[in-house]
């Protein structure tokens, strides 16, 4: 959770990236710290997504520089989300050389997709696009993108504390055991700032 109605994910996750109009996800869900089929505060349906014109167009692997996207999660219960889930910080423009928490629920093998997977890891290096893609070492597999690279991560809350500053986005034979986000330069703030609160 980005915002307390939105929600931030890759941009993969959410269109093809072929520039088609039909090239959107349908009938999302999103279903906070499932675990082995649980889904213990709900399923939320998300009645709108976004995502960059640069991944909208351009997809893999031009577009990879900016593939990050959001979601608008509709109230349940009269209840907007982040009230049950706590929402995260935001930061761009950062220095790339930071530890960085990776969340996200790999599916393919060795895993299984049915629970929550990190990892705690510093930045290995810089890759493709501008601005350029950037690393850490880690293990997960596919049916972990879009999850959010945390960083300063502690638990509870604090200040300056628990922002997103990177996404879940792909991997590559080139660099095995390595996971790459985008960069979050001003162009990441302001797809931020056109999100519904």
């Amino acid at each position: 959770m980005i915002k307390n109605r939105s929600i931030w994910t890759a941009g993969h996750c959410v269109h093809a990236g072929d520039g088609r109009s039909g090239g959107w996800s349908t009938d999302v869900i999103f279903v906070p710290q499932y675990r082995n089929g649980n889904a213990p505060i709900g399923q939320w349906t998300v009645s709108r997504l976004w995502t960059t014109s640069d991944w909208y167009y351009n997809g893999n692997p031009n577009g990879l520089d900016h593939d990050y996207a959001g979601g608008q999660i509709n109230d349940l219960n009269g209840r907007a989300i982040g009230s049950r889930t706590g929402i995260l910080g935001f930061k761009y423009n950062q220095s790339y050389s930071a530890t960085y928490r990776a969340v996200g629920y790999p599916a393919a093998d060795p895993f299984d997709g049915q629970r929550m997977w990190y990892c705690n890891r510093s930045f290995q290096r810089t890759y493709i696009g501008s601005p350029a893609t950037f690393s850490i070492r880690c293990d997960m597999t596919g049916g972990s993108s879009g999850g959010p690279w945390i960083r300063n991560f502690q638990s509870g809350s604090s200040s300056n504390a628990n922002y997103l500053n990177g996404t879940n986005s792909f991997g590559t034979s080139f660099y095995p055991n390595e996971l790459f986000s985008p960069y979050f330069d001003s162009d990441a703030e302001r797809f931020y700032d056109g999100l519904p609160s």
